[in-house]
């Protein structure tokens, strides 16, 4: 991807994206719980996105960000990561993180990236994407990342 983006021109805006159709981790577990983990899948899943798109940007720094965060999937069994097996819910603890994770990015640049993180969602299937819009172009890069099936 970083070879194709060279002949996009200036890049203008980036879309990434790692979203799990069903994947919250070890629920009620340390990587539900903020006091243990810090957050949900913005610390998991977001910077390995955040690593993957700001090379891309070249030698551009973060002035503006904002985000959103929800947490409607977290304490659903049925959203849980197959992956990891079955789990003991004997004295499980609720989540208390989020997600899903939302955010969007100005640089000094004037370049933008939308991030979308989430452990779990509507999708039927597991999906990572990675768009590069450029002055000249633009290139999508569809794949998966982690222990999606």
């Amino acid at each position: 991807l970083a070879d194709v983006t060279g002949g996009l021109g200036p890049i203008r805006h980036v879309d990434v994206a790692w979203v799990r159709a069903r994947g919250v981790p070890d629920a009620g577990g340390w990587f539900t719980r903020r006091d243990q983990s810090g957050g949900g899948a913005l610390v998991d899943l977001g910077w390995h996105l955040l690593d993957t798109v700001l090379p891309l940007l070249g030698p551009a720094r973060v002035t503006h960000a904002i985000g959103s965060v929800s947490d409607d999937f977290v304490n659903d069994s049925a959203a849980h990561a197959a992956w990891r097996g079955g789990a003991d819910t004997a004295g499980h603890v609720p989540g208390d993180v989020e997600d899903t994770a939302r955010g969007f990015l100005l640089t000094d640049t004037g370049a933008s990236v939308a991030l979308h993180a989430c452990w779990a969602s509507h999708e039927s299937l597991d999906r990572t994407t990675v768009t590069v819009h450029g002055a000249a172009g633009s290139a999508t890069l569809r794949c998966t990342f982690g222990f999606s099936p």
